[in-house]
């Protein structure tokens, strides 16, 4: 049997930002059968910045095509002159259509939703709160759309540590508007804790840690190898974030074996599965009373990390490279056809 060429397109990622998704990808790349797969991972010679640098990525991806093209990680427009038969591309959200606004708005809408969407034969999203939301800003033939969710990625065991009730070591992931980190500061003022922060902490954040007299660290950049170690390190991990397109840093640490305490509202509750403390992101109060909780009752806690246990099977990178698998056999086959 003929061994497929894959060309996975992805972003050049930015100085100080999270990898998550490459890892995400270098994951299920690893998971696919070796002998009839062969993935080229192709990373974007430029960052997406300017009209210039993103127009040289499109021509620099249209020369390295493969038996199949898989565009990834926020730079969708590279399938804009890829041979749009043979071409999957993943959406992991689109946020920026609810930040951006006027011209740019206008522009992402077209040049990263429906001119991509148009040129791919399959769409791949990663929750169904994604197919729904692009479907809402982009439209497109629903029935290209597939949902495969998100996998938990390497480096990432069970790491059983005694809990640290008198001062829990509290993690929070990212600290960008949806991350919510300001109601998080508010809930945990008076609660006696160490906050661990990963990501960049602007002067308003640092302020408010200030006044509600936290005691933290702040871990602006961290590679794959550190992250792991933050979550071994962590007794609870809160991510209550107002809008995501998955949440993968619930599985990372379910997969630890760290109580969550996440958002009731999709796709975080669905991510989260039994193994997680679902409250209203909203409300300070209601995220208060989840962590205390969690912190102090430990049957209630140790219920939390053995469902986490078993939720994060669901999400294997060899069960989801499986499904990528049927969609690039899918394609070639309709390629070979047409």
């Amino acid at each position: 049997m003929k061994r497929l060429r894959v060309s996975l397109f992805m972003r050049k990622p930015r100085t100080g930002e999270n990898y998550s998704i490459e890892r995400l990808f270098d994951a299920v790349s690893a998971a696919l059968p070796e002998d009839r797969y062969e993935v080229r991972r192709l990373v974007c010679p430029f960052e997406s910045t300017g009209v210039v640098r993103r127009l040289l990525c499109v021509f620099w991806a249209a020369l390295n095509q493969g038996d199949i093209n898989h565009v990834t990680g926020d730079v969708n427009f590279l399938n804009l002159l890829l041979h749009s038969s043979r071409t999957v591309l993943t959406i992991h959200d689109s946020a920026s259509m609810r930040r951006l606004t006027g011209l740019q708005r206008w522009l992402y809408r077209w040049i990263w939703l429906r001119l991509p969407i148009s040129r791919a034969a399959c769409v791949t999203v990663v929750s169904e709160s994604t197919l729904h939301e692009t479907l809402e800003y982009a439209g497109g033939d629903a029935h290209k759309f597939r949902v495969i969710p998100n996998c938990i990625t390497g480096g990432l065991a069970a790491s059983p540590g005694s809990f640290n009730s008198r001062q829990p070591r509290i993690l929070q992931v990212g600290t960008k508007e949806n991350k919510n980190l300001a109601r998080v500061i508010e809930a945990l003022t008076g609660i006696p804790c160490m906050l661990v922060v990963v990501g960049s902490l602007s002067a308003q954040q640092k302020q408010l840690l200030k006044d509600g007299d936290m005691t933290y660290e702040n871990h602006p950049s961290l590679d794959a190898a550190a992250m792991s170690l933050q979550y071994q390190l962590a007794d609870v991990v809160v991510f209550v974030s107002t809008y995501e397109g998955f949440g993968l840093p619930i599985l990372e640490a379910q997969a630890v074996g760290r109580a969550v305490v996440t958002s009731a509202r999709a796709p975080m509750d669905r991510v989260a599965g039994a193994g997680a403390a679902l409250v209203n992101p909203d409300d300070v109060a209601e995220i208060r009373d989840a962590i205390r909780k969690v912190v102090e009752d430990a049957p209630y806690r140790n219920s939390l990390i053995e469902a986490g246990f078993e939720n994060v099977k669901r999400y294997s990178p060899v069960a989801v490279a499986a499904e990528y698998a049927a969609v690039y056999e899918a394609l070639f086959v309709q390629a070979q056809r047409a």
